[in-house]
């Protein structure tokens, strides 16, 4: 059923789509009460009747089903088990959309510099921090939060984990090593959004991405390696549909 939803990603932002996806999903759950067996973070406080109110839309959401939403890791093992393939993360997900005023500090913490175009205090502290950061790692600062001037059928995009200075110099140094041409693209500036998605913030996630995929077709890449699991499943899932001039990856991989 989501596979279909992302044939229709291009004429739909995610809120849309989560909210149809999301109705589908609750006329299909046979309160089986699977999801919520295998859950780690449940323990039983609520039944699945009880979360599937709470996932509509304009439905209050009780205070243990909030308190279960904000300790969801979205670790999916509760899409596996379910008889008619519903995905019980992207509900909760859907959660924590309705939830995202009152999320944690350290919910808001973790999205709090990343992004493109933040702006007020959250501008200046992502500025500070990438300041900081060039200077603490001079070595590949002057890929840091830059569109790459030069194409290359090779683009190398950490995005955010250009700061894992180990990830990115091992994997420079092996594309040195076998003497290939390619690009870098990486920064908070360049978020490809999935922490957004993943706390709920759709609209966020939306402009992460939509800019991302512009930077990503300015650089012209066939193939791309990715330093993040997350970065991988975006690019993965939205990058390699063909846009209306006929973008198309040939190739994505991902390095740990």
């Amino acid at each position: 059923m989501f596979e279909q939803a992302n044939e229709r990603r291009n004429s739909s932002n995610t809120r849309t789509l989560m909210i149809n996806v999301i109705s589908e999903y609750l006329d299909k759950c046979t309160l089986c009460h699977r999801c919520i067996d295998i859950c780690p973070v449940t323990k039983g406080s609520f039944s699945i009747a009880e979360l599937n109110q709470a996932t509509k839309d304009g439905q209050e959401v009780p205070s243990a089903i909030k308190q279960f939403t904000f300790n969801c890791m979205q670790c999916g093992k509760c899409v596996p088990v379910c008889p008619v393939n519903i995905r019980r993360d992207y509900m909760v997900r859907y959660i924590k959309f309705k939830l995202k005023d009152q999320k944690p500090w350290g919910y808001r913490r973790y999205l709090f510099i990343k992004g493109p175009d933040l702006t007020g205090i959250k501008g200046i502290a992502q500025k500070l921090y990438i300041f900081l950061k060039r200077i603490i790692t001079r070595d590949h600062a002057c890929y840091m939060e830059t569109i790459p001037a030069q194409k290359a059928d090779v683009l190398f995009y950490p995005g955010c984990y250009i700061y894992s200075t180990n990830t990115v110099r091992q994997t420079l140094r092996l594309l040195n090593h076998i003497g290939c041409s390619y690009t870098v693209l990486g920064g908070v500036t360049t978020c490809c959004g999935a922490p957004h998605m993943l706390q709920g913030e759709f609209d966020q996630a939306d402009n992460c991405f939509e800019q991302l995929y512009r930077k990503i077709k300015a650089c012209d890449a066939k193939i791309i390696i990715t330093a993040c699991a997350e970065c991988f499943e975006t690019v993965d899932t939205s990058m390699t549909l063909v846009d209306s001039k006929g973008y198309r990856l040939k190739d994505l991989q991902h390095v740990t």
